[in-house]
């Protein structure tokens, strides 16, 4: 994969194409490596420009996310609030969450790339959510998802 600086400028698409290149192997050595934290950044910077705030009229939510794996131990825990249309990324969380998305880094760089199905992570039990189960499916409308 890309090194982080050239991560922050590529383009949804072409981080999607990466991602659907790499092999499971290349994957985790970035998401083990000092890699982690810079490319969990620029993935949670961008949601709001992916957020599609015509879809949240009247919906407000509080999504957590704990992606496991992190070097040393433990797991990056980042939150994702939709107030009265708009989006905001936090890290370490500041709510009480609606529900909580765990997944391993890998299954999130897929999830986020458009390169995994959220579904069927959920049904291989490589996804697993607390909480309101159908606030999560609901997220999914509210952003737009590259695709490679």
């Amino acid at each position: 994969m890309t090194t982080p600086a050239d991560f922050t400028n590529l383009e949804p698409t072409e981080f999607a194409r990466l991602v659907a290149a790499a092999s499971d192997a290349e994957l985790q050595t970035v998401m083990e490596s000092e890699r982690r934290a810079p490319v969990l950044g620029e993935i949670f910077g961008r949601f709001a420009s992916h957020f599609r705030a015509e879809r949240a009229t009247g919906f407000d939510a509080v999504v957590h996310f704990k992606i496991a794996g992190r070097p040393g131990g433990g797991e990056d825990h980042w939150e994702v609030v939709v107030h009265d249309g708009t989006c905001a990324v936090h890290s370490p969380p500041e709510h009480d969450p609606g529900v909580t998305v765990m997944l391993a880094g890998i299954d999130f760089l897929k999830l986020v790339s458009g390169n995994a199905d959220g579904t069927a992570l959920f049904i291989g039990g490589k996804l697993k959510l607390q909480g309101d189960v159908m606030l999560a499916a609901r997220m999914l409308a509210l952003f737009a998802i590259p695709k490679a």
